[in-house]
């Protein structure tokens, strides 16, 4: 028999690696596109060391002309990558075409995925701010990112003439069907969604973080995918002109609600329903545009409320889709149980005359009233409907 102390320290031992191996559990891939300018490799390298400083799994790939095939075959050959951050800060020709492809069709594979592009990461990572603001940005991108299958983190700079650091990266936004990296700014400090999960979880960013690389602009809303990219941090006090944007929904921006039916809803075959929905926005949109789709049966229309009686038998996942006039998008989904009619048997006009005979003598209130519930009862009973 073990000690009490023995089993204490047992137990600690446990409950650590427990933890370790459960919260770090799958591999990253920094890729960091080498640049011959400055020394934004060592930012890259900086970059996977705030990954490896909470335990992560990160190997670090600076990539080259001369090494391109080993990260494209790197990439086809493990099956553990869980996420693949791009570090973007070359403004060389960048004519990764295999590269990018490998690191597209990764993400474009089967299962669940999250995405964040940031225009503006050096900002956080420079000049030793990544043992601070930096590391506490690199754990709530590795801890959303890593909710999904697969994640993915773009990261890259502005776009001019002189140093556009935006090009190499761009290709992969093509191949994945996402709007281009785009513009140039001039900062010092970005406004960021703080109450978001990606700023807040589980590091608490405050409400701005370090802006001061002359950064780009990131796509945001309804994506050429399918997408949707919230804006998390903003240029210019315009949340339509976002420095980072990610595929999780925060405070800010245009949202969609689903006002009528509500979740989990039971209706029958043939029977007319409305779908009511609103919006709301802190961008000051003045109009939307909604459509409306079944996973069973579709697209079933457009516009914020619609009237649906054909919808097929079976349990249905309801989506709405809103884009704001000013570009943000969102959406949403309920479920909706279409089942069939209770009772589909024929009557005679002899037996329908008697129903509504039977109907007729139902007991009212003392105001020879009834009340839907009760006339509904009353038909049932009158027509033998158990």
């Amino acid at each position: 028999m073990f000690s009490k102390k023995t089993y204490n320290y047992l137990f600690s031992i446990i409950f650590l690696f427990f933890i370790n191996s459960n919260a770090y559990s799958n591999s990253v891939l920094v890729v960091n596109v080498h640049c011959d300018r400055f020394d934004y490799d060592n930012d890259g390298k900086n970059i996977n060391q705030t990954l490896l400083n909470i335990n992560v799994n990160s190997s670090f790939f600076n990539l080259k002309q001369e090494n391109e095939n080993d990260l494209v075959e790197l990439i086809n050959s493990s099956e553990d990558i869980s996420q693949i951050w791009v570090f973007d800060l070359s403004t060389n020709e960048d004519n990764y075409i295999n590269a990018w492809k490998a690191i597209s069709d990764w993400f474009k594979t089967e299962g669940s995925k999250s995405l964040i592009c940031d225009a503006r990461m050096i900002s956080s990572y420079w000049n030793e701010k990544w043992k601070t603001e930096g590391q506490n940005l690199s754990e709530n991108y590795y801890t959303y990112l890593n909710k999904s299958n697969k994640g993915l983190l773009l990261a890259t700079d502005h776009s001019e003439e002189s140093s556009n650091y935006q090009k190499g990266i761009n290709s992969i936004n093509e191949q994945i069907g996402i709007n281009p990296f785009s513009g140039i700014f001039s900062l010092e400090k970005i406004p960021v969604d703080e109450n978001n999960e990606l700023m807040s979880v589980p590091n608490k960013m405050g409400d701005s973080l370090s802006d001061d690389s002359s950064p780009g602009q990131v796509p945001f809303g309804l994506q050429p995918n399918g997408m949707i990219l919230y804006s998390i941090a903003w240029h210019s006090g315009n949340q339509n002109t976002p420095g980072i944007s990610a595929t999780i929904q925060g405070e800010v921006g245009f949202h969609v609600n689903i006002d009528y039916p509500k979740n989990n809803s039971i209706f029958y075959k043939c029977q007319p329903i409305v779908f009511i929905s609103s919006y709301t926005s802190t961008t000051n949109d003045n109009s939307a545009t909604f459509s409306w789709s079944s996973n069973l049966d579709g697209v079933l229309g457009a516009g914020n409320n619609i009237e649906i009686s054909s919808l097929s038998i079976g349990d249905h996942i309801i989506s709405l889709q809103g884009v704001g006039n000013l570009g943000g998008a969102d959406s949403k989904e309920l479920l909706l149980k279409i089942k069939e009619l209770p009772n589909e048997k024929m009557y005679t006009k002899d037996e329908v005359d008697l129903i509504i005979k039977n109907l007729l003598e139902f007991d009212c209130d003392s105001n020879g009233k009834l009340s839907l519930v009760e006339a509904i009862k009353a038909l049932k009973v009158a027509a033998g409907v158990k």
